[in-house]
């Protein structure tokens, strides 16, 4: 499944809800929302949804996610420059449980962006989906504490005595 696959199913998904327990109720039964852990599944529902008339909808229009799949894919290298001059810690999470080839394109994306920063480092989360800190929010906030921090002053010292 490459951008333009992903932006189709982005384009087809359903925008309007006569209401947020029923746009609820069917995010929570599909993955990656089925696997939320239930407070980020309950703030989704707050926050990714707005009132409107006759209902809610979707606060990011499917358009634009579509937009973001297709643009950002091939734009990257362009950011390159910037993206260098990034100097703080950061881990950059893939989940390990998408689809193989929609997991294969984002975390070759998430890879290519971490290469491209010496202050970044790289990890798959295990058992988790893309939007693996709605998953298991304390996981992954101590595994990206651990690679930013712990793992990297445990490199860095290591390479300081070679």
């Amino acid at each position: 499944m490459g951008p333009e696959t992903l932006a189709k199913v982005a384009r087809k998904r359903r925008r309007r809800f006569p209401s947020g327990s029923e746009a609820l109720a069917k995010y929570a039964r599909r993955p990656p929302f089925n696997s939320f852990a239930p407070a980020s599944l309950e703030a989704y529902g707050a926050y990714g949804f707005k009132d409107v008339t006759g209902g809610v909808e979707l606060r990011c229009d499917p358009a634009d996610e579509a937009e973001t799949y297709v643009t950002l894919h091939g734009s990257m290298p362009q950011y390159w420059p910037e993206v260098k001059r990034v100097s703080c810690p950061i881990a950059i999470l893939a989940g390990s449980r998408n689809p193989n080839s929609e997991r294969e394109i984002i975390a070759g994306i998430l890879e290519e962006t971490a290469a491209q920063l010496s202050t970044a480092v790289f990890a798959r989360l295990q058992g988790l989906y893309h939007m693996g800190p709605l998953e298991d929010p304390g996981r992954v906030a101590i595994l990206a504490h651990h690679k930013c921090f712990v793992g990297r002053a445990a490199k860095e010292a290591a390479i300081s005595r070679l």
